[in-house]
């Protein structure tokens, strides 16, 4: 099987997309000055105006345990018009909402409409065998490449 490189995606991705401003017009997402936050335990990613109004969000906020949210995601950041985070999940004994933890090994890309268009890990799952993760984290993103520091 060939491998593809996460960037060579994202340029496919994109163009497939037909998204090729950094900025969805009328939307505010991914406008310059704006701040991205990855709210660890809320299970979700949220981007904020200069005002502190939530302009964009992915996740469901902190009672959602399902895949439409990103459980415990400590780091997050935009790759053009596209969201690159990680899910670490969340351990037993730190949140009232899943006393016995919850599993998101995923590593995901989300789009502006916040479907998911790329993903490796498994949500619910942890491991090191092909498509499972272990506290993937954290993420970062180059010119040339998008790595994750944990699948060195």
């Amino acid at each position: 099987m060939r491998k593809h490189s996460l960037r060579s995606f994202i340029s496919v991705a994109l163009a497939g997309l037909g998204l090729v401003a950094p900025a969805l017009a009328g939307t505010g997402f991914n406008t310059p000055g704006h701040i991205l936050i990855a709210d660890q335990f809320n299970n979700r990613v949220i981007e904020t105006d200069t005002s502190g109004n939530i302009v964009w969000q992915f996740g469901l906020g902190p009672n959602d345990f399902s895949p439409n949210s990103i459980i415990g995601c400590n780091d997050a950041q935009r790759v053009g018009p596209l969201t690159l985070m990680a899910g670490t999940g969340t351990p037993p004994g730190v949140i009232p909402q899943a006393p016995n933890g919850a599993a998101d090994n995923r590593v995901i890309l989300v789009d502006p409409f916040k479907n998911i268009v790329w993903q490796y890990g498994m949500f619910g799952k942890t491991g090191s065998s092909p498509n499972r993760l272990n506290t993937p984290v954290p993420t970062s993103s180059s010119p040339t490449r998008a790595t994750t520091e944990s699948l060195r």
